[in-house]
């Protein structure tokens, strides 16, 4: 653990991580039921913590954290120490993946060097949902063998980041299945900010090499469907909350073929982009307390979250997760908006509060 001294890690919190490591076990943080100890990926007993002030701050990696960990992985594998001329003791097992648009995104944007490139298509289930794109995670065997295509082992140290907010629905799903991984805070524009070098060239083939088994145990609650929806409407210990932006609220914007809301959801709209500053890296912990006494979201609330595909809305769940709230109380009505306004039956209401006809005849967008 000297490592963390590079990173700004004082001793406080790395006793503090491995008094969570060594508990395990029962609880985790926040009332989150954990994998047993020695399920944890070696990477968390050095991860920085806390971050931002959060409870569970070792899910998100600062450029400057991830930029040492490749330093090391490069030393492990040339022999060639460090610049002050130390040697890591261990191979840092660090898979760095790209969650962008392989043309726009990857080559034109540019990305991480080294990293490996995914889609969303890549990871997403058959299902459809009504005749439009449906973006449901794919089943536990078929992620698995997404996993192992990119790399990754278990005691693989994995960081997600994005090009604008996808890398937050991959560490969802990886936690769905029990397996821990990190998000790259600020994602390419923060290591573009940091003055780290990007590449536009890298091939886009995937390692196909890697040995993960997700284990038979995980946090299913994480991804709910319709029945948790229509719960929300009557029982008032759940909530239903909409991240959208205010055109898709009000159905201005015509994304689906039924645009607007779900008549019960938490009063307005709340959007993901209030859990980032301008700079598009997350709050911190005090600036995310602001948030969360504005709009009345509640721990002790089962929250059910939605946007338009179930991905935008997985910022805000992350973010809810690195400040401690119970995991069992957190979860994504994964088909959202592309699952429920394209069904011709169930309700939706426009901005001014009417209900939706069965079919809006304008153009949906893509």
């Amino acid at each position: 653990m000297r490592n963390l001294a590079r990173i700004g890690v004082g001793a406080a919190g790395v006793a503090l991580l491995a008094l969570l490591l060594t508990t395990a076990p029962a609880w985790g943080v926040g009332g989150e039921v954990s994998a047993p100890a020695w399920n944890f990926p070696p990477w968390m007993q050095n991860a920085a913590q806390p971050y931002k002030g959060y409870a569970r701050g070792w899910a998100l990696i600062s450029p400057q954290e991830l930029k040492h960990a490749m330093d090391l992985q490069k030393a492990w594998q040339t022999k060639i120490p460090l610049d002050d001329g130390t040697m890591p003791k261990s191979d840092p097992k660090l898979v760095i993946i790209d969650v962008g648009n392989p043309v726009t995104q990857f080559r034109v944007d540019g990305h991480i060097p080294g990293a490996v490139n995914i889609w969303r298509s890549d990871y997403e289930s058959a299902e459809k949902h009504w005749g439009a794109r449906g973006e449901d995670l794919m089943n536990r065997a078929d992620f698995e063998a997404f996993l192992r295509t990119l790399g990754i082992d278990n005691d693989s140290m994995v960081v997600w980041y994005d090009h604008k907010y996808d890398a937050t629905r991959l560490w969802w799903a990886c936690k769905l299945y029990g397996f821990e991984t990190r998000v790259l805070d600020g994602g390419i524009k923060a290591w573009k900010k940091a003055g780290y070098d990007i590449d536009r060239l890298g091939s886009t083939d995937r390692p196909g090499n890697g040995t993960i088994t997700l284990a038979d145990w995980g946090h299913p609650y994480l991804k709910v469907g319709r029945d948790a929806v229509w719960r929300c409407k009557d029982d008032p210990r759940w909530a239903l909350w909409d991240i959208r932006s205010k055109d898709e609220w009000t159905g201005k914007r015509k994304r689906v073929r039924r645009p607007g809301h779900i008549p019960w959801q938490k009063e307005g709209w709340h959007s993901w982009k209030d859990v980032h500053g301008e700079d598009g890296s997350f709050v911190t912990a005090d600036e995310l307390h602001a948030y969360i006494a504005r709009i009345g979201i509640k721990p002790t609330d089962h929250n059910v979250f939605y946007c338009q595909s179930g991905v935008r809305v997985t910022q805000t769940l992350f973010a809810l997760y690195l400040d401690g709230w119970p995991l069992e109380h957190l979860h994504i009505f994964d088909s959202s908006m592309i699952g429920w306004g394209n069904s011709p039956d169930l309700p939706v209401l426009d901005g001014d509060g009417n209900p939706v006809a069965k079919e809006d005849t304008r153009e949906t967008e893509s």
